[in-house]
This record gives C-alpha cells, sequence and structure tokens, in this order.
C-alpha cells in the first residue's frame, strides 16, 4: 500500500496545478484569514516607462497567520504586449477571508 502514497499524491498536486490557469472565480485560495483585511493603502502607480512589457501591481495585503502585512506595489514583467492583470483579491466565505493571488488574462 505504502508504494501507491506517491502516486495519490502526485496525482493530486497535478489536479491543484491546472487550477491555475482558469477563470478568476476557479482559483484556489492560498490563504485564509478570519477577518477581513485592512482598508487598502493609497500607493499612486509610478509612470510607467515600458507600457509595452511592464505593467504595475498593486499593493496588497497578506496574511501570516497572526496579522496582515502590506506588499508594496511594483512593476512586473509583462508576458505579451496585451496581456491584462487581475489584481490579486480577498473574497469572503463562510469560512473566512481567502486570498487569491493575482494573475494574467
Amino acid at each position: 500500500m505504502k508504494r501507491f502514497v506517491p502516486f495519490f499524491l502526485l496525482t493530486g498536486l497535478l489536479a491543484l496545478s491546472a487550477c491555475a490557469g482558469g477563470p478568476r472565480d476557479s482559483f484556489p485560495f492560498i490563504r485564509l484569514a478570519p477577518s477581513a483585511p485592512p482598508q487598502e493603502l493609497q500607493e499612486p502607480a509610478p509612470d510607467n516607462a515600458q507600457p509595452e512589457t511592464k505593467i504595475w501591481r498593486p499593493g496588497y495585503w497578506t496574511y501570516d497567520g497572526k496579522a496582515f502585512n502590506w506588499v508594496s506595489g511594483q512593476f512586473i514583467d509583462r508576458p505579451a504586449p496585451t496581456a491584462v492583470w487581475s489584481a490579486d483579491r480577498w473574497d469572503q466565505h463562510d469560512y473566512g477571508w481567502a486570498y487569491i493571488p493575482g494573475y494574467w488574462q
């Protein structure tokens, strides 16, 4: 029986990784928080000198199991000139607040 455990673990990991490219509502959350994150901090985006290759990723809150921590916005590489960034977000559920990381569309 022990020799089948790695197969089942691998199958589960592959199933989870398949969700990573789907529509926004099908994304798995990567962490939970018992309460809503604080209000977003106002960080104006700097001028973008390379809009074809870079995009501003707005800042967002993470949760480490004890407290929320702000991650400042930053420029990230755009995979294609027409790619659109869907920002990181927190969704409320019956079981708490789920963090869904940003992704490219």
